[in-house]
């Protein structure tokens, strides 16, 4: 089924080895360290706000002279919705997934060797915690490769709210979800998967303006990335 096929995919994503990233240095108060990259995924519910989230953040990275890639989902997914009939409400047929698991495999390897280091990456995905477990370890591969701090981030939000939100017309046009009774059933089954990755940001955006959530992000990385800075870029005698 197609919980098997996404384990099949991480385990075949995971063996490909490690690059050696370049780095760029900075000197801070008479101090030199290295530029800490970042991986930042968002995950949570279809329609909680993951890529008007990343938006806010690339935006916020990008006015600092941080060059920022957005790797939503529906980068991965649309190649392969794009070629059938889907209109966000209608189940799509169980051979999609596999399709889509080739693209995601492609998408992933390709961040991983090939997207310049010195670009942050953030990437966002539904994940239901039981057929794709696999995803926030193997990004966290993939950040390591690049040589990156690693930053996940649980968006939360009210189901009410995601239902108002999941219809908007944007998101048909992306291929998105909009089916307004998907929260509720999605919530029912249980809260957003939580990895317990150490590094995991976990936001409450109900309320949030999507710039707070961003200056939320943005204040949880300067930790991790002074933790990731000293323990893996120790100040050159």
């Amino acid at each position: 089924g197609r919980r098997a096929r996404f384990r099949t995919w991480c385990r075949e994503a995971s063996r490909f080895e490690s690059g050696h990233p370049h780095q760029q240095m900075r000197r801070i108060a008479g101090v030199w360290w290295r530029h800490a990259i970042r991986c930042v995924p968002h995950h949570g519910f279809p329609g909680t706000g993951k890529l008007t989230v990343a938006r806010a953040l690339a935006a916020r990275l990008e006015a600092d002279g941080e060059t920022t890639l957005i790797i939503d989902n529906h980068w991965i997914n649309n190649p392969i919705f794009g070629l059938i009939d889907q209109d966000g409400l209608t189940p799509l047929p169980p051979q999609v997934w596999d399709r889509v698991g080739e693209v995601a495999l492609a998408v992933v390897m390709t961040a991983e060797e090939l997207t310049p280091r010195n670009w942050n990456v953030i990437f966002t995905a539904y994940l239901d915690g039981v057929t794709d477990t696999g995803w926030v370890p193997r990004l966290a591969e993939v950040a390591e490769t690049r040589g990156a701090s690693f930053i996940p981030v649980r968006l939360l939000c009210d189901t009410d709210e995601i239902a108002r939100r999941i219809v908007s017309p944007e998101r048909r046009d992306l291929m998105k979800s909009v089916d307004p009774d998907d929260p509720h059933l999605l919530a029912a089954e249980g809260p957003v998967y939580d990895s317990g990755h150490g590094n995991t940001l976990a936001l409450d955006i109900t309320t949030l303006p999507p710039a707070e959530a961003a200056a939320r992000i943005l204040a949880h990385r300067e930790e991790i990335d002074a933790g990731f800075v000293l323990a893996n870029h120790p100040d050159p005698a």
